[in-house]
């Protein structure tokens, strides 16, 4: 019943999918006439996995949090852009309203910027560390092995992320990331691998999300490398591990 019901939500999906946008496709087409905040980008790339139904503009007045449309004067309170979408998840329409910068530094931008890069470096500097620590003490080669492997790709993609954007050098073992090994040692192999794919396919997204929206060419190429390199060695084998039934 539930493959029917996932079988029939991704047939759903791709019907929509033909003549509608994504969310960076939306995204994209927006920014060639307006200029948005960080966190307006954001809130679109949110809802990456529906699909943009339709796109209202407003020269005059705006739109409320629930798409209704006011002509009022004062437009600080409303949304200059409100984007229906569906998703095939949930199967119902709604609405997401973005307001256009107003007089939006350069600096207040690079500073949610870099918020998000130095949040995104220390969880993969955490990881790394919890990964180094699961390496030292796993009895079994091939898990050694893998671990210690995922611990490389991550503390790569962290210097990255540190040089780019001139952060502080970050290395703790956090409350969290001790919790974390605690559960490598108390739960089962394959729940454990769940967490841990679960875990590196957020990071992964967020790392996309952070090279969207401020990266240049050159740098592109670099995070696509990174990225790729994660998909590859990392998601890939947690994937085929978490399949595995002799685990």
């Amino acid at each position: 019943m539930k493959m029917m019901m996932k079988a029939n939500l991704t047939q759903e999906k791709k019907k929509l999918n033909k003549n509608q946008l994504n969310s960076r496709q939306a995204l994209k087409r927006l920014e060639r006439k307006y200029t948005f905040s960080v966190v307006e980008k954001e809130k679109l790339l949110k809802i990456s996995h529906c699909v943009i139904t339709g796109i209202a503009e407003s020269s005059e007045g705006g739109f409320t949090e629930d798409g209704e449309f006011h002509s009022a004067h004062d437009t600080e309170a409303l949304g200059s852009v409100r984007i229906s979408y569906y998703c095939p998840k949930d199967r119902k329409q709604k609405f997401l309203i973005l307001k256009k910068a107003k007089n939006l530094s350069n600096s207040n931008s690079d500073k949610v910027i870099r918020w998000r890069a130095k949040r995104i470096y220390r969880t993969l500097i955490e990881t790394h560390l919890l990964y180094r620590r699961i390496a030292e003490n796993c009895k079994k080669i091939y898990f050694k092995s893998i671990f210690s492997k995922f611990a490389h790709i991550h503390f790569q993609t962290a210097e990255l992320l540190k040089n780019n954007y001139d952060l502080e050098e970050y290395r703790q073992f956090t409350e969290s990331s001790l919790l974390e090994f605690k559960k490598f040692q108390l739960l089962g192999k394959s729940d454990f691998l769940n967490h841990c794919l679960n875990k590196e396919q957020k990071i992964s997204a967020s790392i996309e999300t952070l090279v969207f929206l401020n990266v240049t060419p050159n740098e592109k190429k670099l995070f696509r490398d990174q990225i790729r390199n994660r998909n590859e060695y990392m998601i890939v084998t947690l994937k085929k591990l978490k399949e595995d039934t002799l685990i």
